[in-house]
């Protein structure tokens, strides 16, 4: 009776040992996966930061120089109307998610993600936007905010160098400007936040001429210092 009480507390104390280890691995490789997150999020800060610093540079030298500008835009009229209508479009498209992986949409519009790799492809009636876009977008759900990686594939397929960090607010429409090539195949938005349920709705995509994107810039840059 003593043998088999001994090889009872043993066979025990040896679970105990060997789920405290796969406890152990667990909080491993959560930590790394943490980990590779935070590099992520760092390398797309310094490529977003670089960005913004450029179309500051810009936007400096369209302030700094207004009568260049003018006399820009009459010398170019005077070619034609054809030359005037890159300056202003007016295409608006619609972006229907369809859930490609590891996404479980419900009967209340919101989206559960149920596994590490969560993937939509977008889809419009029409062709793909390309060039200058302003992408807005409302999102609801249990996290304040919620971040996607927006990629596109020109042809090659998509690759980490050809995507966007976007950052939607909860309960407000969000409006960013994303720089697409002119031949874009194929669209895919991935959750960056693999926790929560949301709701995305109202995701468009408008393609910008040189005036709406100067205009986006002052709103963004120039008309907050204003205020």
């Amino acid at each position: 009776m003593s043998h088999v009480l001994q090889e009872s507390e043993s066979s025990y104390e040896a679970s105990e040992l060997s789920q405290e280890q796969d406890e152990d691995i667990l909080e491993d490789q959560d930590l790394a996966s943490l980990r590779r997150k935070v590099r992520v999020l760092e390398q797309d800060l310094e490529r977003v930061t670089a960005e913004k610093e450029q179309l500051s540079l810009i936007l400096d030298g369209v302030v700094n120089s207004k009568s260049w500008k003018l006399t820009a835009f009459l010398r170019k009229s005077v070619k034609g109307l054809k030359s005037i209508f890159p300056l202003l479009k007016f295409s608006s498209r619609r972006l229907e998610l369809d859930v490609i992986q590891d996404i479980t949409p419900n009967q209340d519009g919101e989206y559960e993600i149920d596994g590490p790799g969560p993937q939509f492809s977008l889809s419009t009636d029409g062709t793909l936007p390309s060039g200058w876009c302003a992408f807005s977008g409302k999102i609801s759900g249990s996290n304040p905010h919620q971040h996607f990686f927006l990629y596109w594939d020109d042809g090659s397929g998509y690759h980490g160098d050809k995507r966007i960090l976007l950052l939607l607010e909860r309960d407000r429409t969000n409006r960013i400007m994303v720089k697409l090539p002119e031949t874009v195949k194929a669209l895919r938005l991935d959750p960056f936040d693999n926790d929560g349920s949301f709701v995305l709705k109202e995701l468009t995509a408008k393609e910008l001429g040189s005036l709406q994107f100067l205009k986006c810039l002052f709103d963004k840059h120039v008309r907050p210092s204003i205020n």
